[in-house]
């Protein structure tokens, strides 16, 4: 409202809807948080709530400016990380770039992460194609995604770091240059 000068605390109701959208755990940590580049008119809030140890963690989704929040990630998923499309749009989205969420899925006990890409703003995800895995990953879409459809992921923790890149919205990745 500001410019970030002063800020309003949530209703004190607020988290405690966490304890629905992650049952059982005593404390909570919070991490990331990202917005809609449409916030003024959608409200489009996204938070990864987990456990201290993030071995137990929840995608979360607000519309309403953070005062109330819905469970995205279900099923196998277990999101740890994620990165927003910065045209992201939750309502009159005309293209994948607009609903587009890159994520990081804790695999197992021991986390092994696994990219994966989200086309419908959270609500279903699959597996990328062409990283390596066992690694850990970092997107970064480019701001003129809407038009270039290229993300670029830092691949960490395997024989095949670097940058690699997609040029299709995030479906696919190859190798991008050498030398790091």
């Amino acid at each position: 409202v500001n410019g970030g000068q002063s800020f309003t605390p949530l209703p004190s109701g607020n988290f405690n809807n966490f304890d629905a959208l992650l049952p059982g755990t005593a404390s909570y940590t919070a991490a990331p948080v990202r917005v809609s580049s449409n916030y003024s008119a959608d409200q489009a809030v996204f938070v990864v709530i987990g456990n201290p140890n993030m071995t137990s963690s929840v995608l979360c989704k607000s519309v309403n400016g953070g005062t109330t929040w819905s469970k995205l990630s279900n099923g196998a998923r277990q999101i740890i990380g994620f990165a927003l499309s910065p045209v992201y749009r939750e309502s009159g989205a005309n293209g994948t770039a607009q609903k587009t969420l890159m994520g990081n899925d804790c695999n197992g006990s021991l986390c092994t992460t696994l990219p994966v890409r989200s086309v419908n703003g959270g609500l279903t995800w699959t597996a990328v194609s062409g990283v390596p895995s066992i690694a850990s990953y970092n997107f970064v879409f480019s701001p003129l995604i809407a038009t270039d459809h290229t993300v670029f992921l830092l691949v960490s923790g395997s024989n095949t770091s670097g940058i690699w890149r997609s040029t299709d919205d995030g479906a696919t990745f190859s190798p991008n240059g050498s030398g790091l």
